[in-house]
């Protein structure tokens, strides 16, 4: 990798040229609006660092996408789309929306209005300054036929000068046309934004880039590592995944499968479960023996393409068994509440490896344990495909769904435990609502955490609520501890009910239902609470709390005195984020 720069008019010449500047054939919209466009050109203007462009520069045979100089909300990313060729290119694997805006600005429209520039406004008008971010130029999209729009100064028309005299020249004799005489205040203003035009947008490299130049160093890069750096370096609009430059990268025959997994996406998502195009064939490298490492190459086999088009009725139907079994067996209704959603990929491949025996209850029953076993752990956070690789070898043998000897090998893999000490349990806390709700179906064993009713449905939430907490001036960290927290329904939780102090709310269910009070304490866990709050009661409270869940928590097996297995729940630093990586 070489970093050069270059000028911005050099660059955008060579924007969709033979050769020069195109994009690699990803379904990605441009996502900027006029006021992020109207900033890139002042931040230009000032001669402001506008980040680095990524370039690849290759002879591969792939297809490549246009840029637009004509930019409307319903265009078609595809339409842009051209024939895969082995000729020389540079394809932008990071800087599309910036490169993007600056040709709509310099070249094109945006929804229909060309951008202009006022040479004459004031840099401390307040709609400038005021604006976010400051701005000291004023551009602005303009619809040309708008009156009067003959007379404006276009960025497109300015653009056509590398000479400042002669551009400031020019804007003067606009000026006139349009019957504006510039005082010699604004003669000086005019002098000034021309020269800078011309600077910045023609003399001065202001253009930084990295070039991996793979038709010189043709062995530098394989082709996963440059999806692993489209990846990791674009960090612009919507988060990419690998398999969008996958996909570029391969040839317009796996166009068809890419519609049936997107499709299924969409179907997914009508359900609440959005599975990442990366996911799915994650899983298909899995079920047809590639191993779950996600690697170029393994698509390219032409094998893996007939595979995924022949199988893809039972492909998508084990994807969409595990969907259906999740608000059916477990908390998770909605992905959000998935944290270690590579968890599900063991299960969607016994679906899909075994049919007949997924059917039953008792691999059902199996499948909810080890979900329940893995959310309120973290042997799956930073889980790598050498894990997901090792269940799948355990899966493929005809037997059914063991949840013990699965979470065994997950433990003696990770070196991580299912089980918690007492302090790494109570550690949990409101931050991780979905592992806190996984922990409370564990432990409350009354409660019906799959009702029929989403009246019924439970969201963790504060027994003694925070706005009187907070009065008291008790740390955050003592409000959200898993002790005051509980799995509460939407009736019990309602707008009248959550302010009042636990006390009260006790009395009040009590009156409106005789027996409420006990059942609710004894379901949820709940010691005699105090009349009276203060710190120190809330603390008594708390720790009364501690005791009752620890003595559950050990009758549900959740709680391992081991010192040999490292360290799990929310009191583990790299738990913290919950990713999931591959190797």
């Amino acid at each position: 990798m070489s970093h050069k720069s270059d000028h911005l008019n050099t660059i955008l010449d060579k924007i969709n040229a033979d050769g020069g500047y195109f994009l690699p054939a990803i379904q990605r919209k441009f996502v900027w609006s006029d006021k992020k466009i109207v900033a890139l050109f002042d931040s230009v203007m000032r001669g402001y660092p506008i980040g680095s462009l990524l370039i690849w520069k290759t002879k591969q045979k792939l297809s490549q996408r246009k840029f637009t100089e004509i930019f409307t909300k319903d265009i078609d990313p595809r339409a842009l789309f051209t024939p895969a060729d082995e000729k020389e290119k540079h394809l932008v694997l990071d800087g599309q929306q910036r490169l993007q805006a600056l040709l709509i600005g310099t070249r094109g429209t945006y929804l229909g209005k060309v951008l202009c520039f006022d040479i004459l406004a004031n840099a401390s008008d307040p709609k400038l300054t005021n604006s976010d971010p400051p701005l000291k130029y004023k551009f602005e999209f303009i619809n040309p036929d708008s009156d009067g729009f003959e007379h404006r100064i276009t960025v497109k028309e300015m653009m056509g000068y590398t000479n400042a005299y002669k551009l400031r020249k020019f804007c003067q004799k606009k000026l006139e046309e349009s019957g504006v005489i510039p005082t010699p205040a604004e003669l000086e203003q005019i002098e000034e934004y021309t020269a800078a035009f011309v600077q910045y947008f023609a003399s001065d490299q202001l253009i930084n880039y990295v070039l991996i130049d793979a038709v010189v160093d043709k062995d530098k890069f394989t082709e996963s590592d440059i999806v692993e750096i489209f990846v990791r370096t674009n960090n612009g609009g919507t988060k990419l995944e690998k398999s969008e430059l996958l996909f570029a990268l391969l040839s317009s025959d796996w166009d068809a499968a890419v519609f049936k997994i997107n499709d299924l996406r969409e179907d997914l998502k009508k359900n609440k479960f959005e599975f990442q195009q990366d996911f799915i064939l994650k899983f298909c490298l899995m079920i047809f023996g590639k191993k779950a490492a996600y690697k170029v190459e393994k698509f390219r086999d032409p094998e893996m393409l007939r595979k995924i088009q022949g199988d893809w009725a039972k492909i998508s139907g084990a994807v969409t068994n595990i969907v259906d079994f999740m608000p059916a067996y477990t908390p998770i209704d909605d992905i959000k509440l998935f944290t270690y959603k590579n968890s599900a990929l063991p299960l969607m491949y016994f679906a899909y490896k075994w049919p007949e025996k997924w059917k039953t209850e008792k691999n059902k029953q199996q499948a909810a344990l080890f979900i329940s076993k893995i959310a309120t752990s973290s042997v799956f956070s930073g889980s790598k495909d050498t894990l997901l690789d090792l269940l799948c070898d355990e899966l493929s043998k005809d037997q059914d769904l063991d949840a013990a000897k699965l979470l065994t090998l997950c433990e003696q893999q990770t070196g991580k435990s299912i089980k918690f000490t007492e302090a790494q349990l109570l550690a949990n806390s409101y931050k991780k609502k979905s592992k806190v709700l996984f922990l409370m179906q564990a432990m409350l064993t009354g409660l019906d955490f799959r009702p029929s009713n989403p009246q019924n449905k439970r969201d963790i939430d504060h027994l003694v609520p925070q706005s009187l907490l907070k009065k008291l001036e008790i740390p955050k960290s003592d409000i959200d501890q898993l002790a005051n927290l509980a799995p509460l329904t939407t009736k019990e939780n309602s707008a009248d009910k959550k302010a009042l102090p636990l006390h009260e709310y006790l009395e009040l269910i009590e009156k409106e239902s005789a027996g409420a009070k006990k059942l609710f304490m004894e379901n949820h866990l709940i010691p005699e609470p105090p009349t009276v709050w203060t710190k120190e009661t809330y603390a008594t409270f708390i720790e009364a709390r501690k005791k009752l869940l620890l003595t559950k928590a050990e009758g549900a097996g959740l709680l391992d005195k081991k010192e040999s297995i490292q360290a799990q729940g929310e009191i583990s630093s790299e738990d913290e984020d919950d990713e999931e990586t591959s190797d």
